[in-house]
């Protein structure tokens, strides 16, 4: 069973910029994690479908298709009153130059802005995202699945795709696939 550990995780290993320097310590230092939690996240992924060890990269698609219709039902948000922190969901990059709206959704943090709590996937996500661009514009996508209406999903499914597909990883394993004869 997928933890919510496993998406932040995932996404920071696929997203990760150069493979060849990439261990499960440095991964998982740059979560906030140990390396056996890394490794363990990374081994469900790739039992659920959703990581392919091989490129060490996650399967675009199908995990946007979980991000939509399954992250929203597995991993719901928790809200909580208004704090400092972090911004997230629509109120942070990405979406929060293509949508407008009236609430402000935060990580709790020490500093910030002002919004409403939503309580992160995992208590490391605020300092790992505030460390990575590319991790915090996952993960922000992430939580407008997890609290947006229907606009806001939509767009933010759209998103999380290109931001995904920039690796081109996807593209990079089907040519070896092919290359070795293993796929159509």
């Amino acid at each position: 069973m997928l933890k919510p550990l496993d998406v932040v995780v995932g996404l920071k290993a696929h997203l990760w910029a150069d493979t060849a320097a990439w261990t499960y310590e440095r991964l998982a230092g740059a979560i906030g994690i140990s390396p056996s939690q890394a490794h363990m996240s990374l081994g469900r992924l790739e039992h659920a479908g959703l990581y392919r060890r091989s490129d060490r990269s996650l399967r675009t698609h199908a995990f946007a298709l979980f991000a939509a219709h399954g992250i929203p039902f597995a991993f719901p948000a928790g809200l909580g009153e208004q704090v400092v922190g972090l911004p997230t969901a629509h109120a942070a990059p990405p979406l929060r130059d293509l949508l407008t709206f009236v609430e402000s959704y935060v990580w709790p943090a020490p500093a910030g802005v002002l919004g409403r709590a939503l309580v992160p996937l995992h208590p490391a996500v605020p300092e790992a995202a505030a460390a990575d661009a590319r991790l915090y514009a996952a993960l922000a996508l992430i939580d407008a699945l997890r609290v947006g209406r229907a606009r806001e999903r939509s767009l933010a499914v759209i998103e999380l795709e290109q931001l995904l597909a920039e690796t081109g990883r996807d593209t990079r394993w089907l040519a070896a696939q092919h290359a070795a004869g293993l796929a159509p």
